[in-house]
């Protein structure tokens, strides 16, 4: 596998350049920002969005070269989405919980106002005052106008119109880390959650639990769907392990080779990428280490670069050619 990967850190932000097993720090930008979650604009390679711990929402149209600040009012960002076929759309996630969006590339912003509604008094977080966060999106092209939203602790949202509006959804557990969107089927969805892993097989009407533990992390495989990956917990932050499902979910194989089972920690995010036949997963670890992969055999390393306190990645060529035979 080449190419490129943007590793968000306590200290900045990190340009890793793959190419085969050799990886290289090609740049390290923004220094003293704790960065929450960063999104490569997938039609417009040389937009970069990086949400912060705060230090709010910055952006770079140049590739790295010039960051600006963004005018939104949130301080702590949580999560960044793109709307499929429409390449000026962006969604962020804050905390307190609030979600702003933009049909224009950030020139103008709208706010959902989250806080005003009754339910917002109940939201909460174990680590922080502020009152929930949203920490996840998932959106399908083939849906493109049906959005979900995750918040920790508060539950799963809905909007019917791209971003306009919300409305709460639901039975799933309302400790919310990761949603997942199905590659061949928009009414599929998985979640990570504080009461473990569920899937929704109806648009997140109704939800199943697969996995029971506390879990903050699961992807699906982008070209074969049947396969996907998720890092329980024995307790918040301790004691996890890597899983894989090769059936949708109806049973779960440990695909820990390379770690210690349990791990210290645990997985707090996946992300994949590459070509079919070199598709690697990486994960981001609770001890701010990352390590990786190859899907189709699985063994963990560490990624071989020095990284410290390591709390999201990205890659900038994230979509491959799907075969959803």
């Amino acid at each position: 596998m080449t190419g490129t990967v943007l590793v968000g850190t306590r200290d900045g932000l990190y340009t890793l350049a793959v190419d085969g097993e050799r990886w290289s720090v090609v740049d390290h930008v923004l220094h003293g920002h704790e960065i929450t979650c960063v999104l490569p604009m997938p039609d417009t390679p040389h937009t970069i969005w990086v949400g912060t711990y705060g230090d709010g929402l910055l952006v770079t149209r140049d590739g790295g070269g010039l960051w600006e600040p963004v005018d939104i009012d949130a301080t702590f960002v949580r999560a960044l989405c793109a709307l499929p076929g429409q390449p000026s759309a962006l969604l962020v996630g804050t905390e307190p919980a609030n979600i702003f969006w933009s049909t224009d590339g950030g020139k103008t912003w709208q706010d959902a106002g989250l806080y005003t509604w009754p339910q917002a008094s109940s939201w909460h977080l174990p680590y922080s005052p502020r009152a929930g966060a949203v920490r996840t999106f998932a959106v399908h092209p083939k849906a493109p106008h049906r959005l979900f939203a995750g918040i920790e602790v508060g539950g799963l949202l809905r909007s019917d119109d791209s971003g306009r509006s919300w409305h709460l959804q639901g039975n799933l557990h309302p400790d919310v880390h990761t949603l997942a969107a199905h590659p061949a089927d928009p009414d599929i969805l998985l979640a990570a959650t504080g009461g473990g892993v569920y899937l929704s097989r109806d648009a997140g009407t109704s939800w199943t639990c697969l996995v029971d533990a506390y879990t903050r992390a699961v992807i699906y495989h982008p070209a074969r769907p049947h396969i996907a990956f998720a890092g329980p917990a024995r307790q918040v932050g301790r004691e996890g392990r890597i899983l894989a499902t090769k059936n949708g979910g109806a049973t779960w194989i440990l695909a820990s080779t390379g770690l210690p089972v349990p791990m210290p920690g645990m997985v707090d995010a996946f992300s994949i990428a590459g070509q079919p036949s070199t598709l690697r997963l990486l994960a981001v670890l609770s001890d701010g280490r990352l390590i990786w992969s190859e899907v189709d055999r699985m063994a963990w390393r560490p990624v071989p670069v020095s990284l410290h306190g390591v709390r999201c990645c990205a890659f900038t060529e994230p979509h491959v050619e799907s075969s959803h035979g």
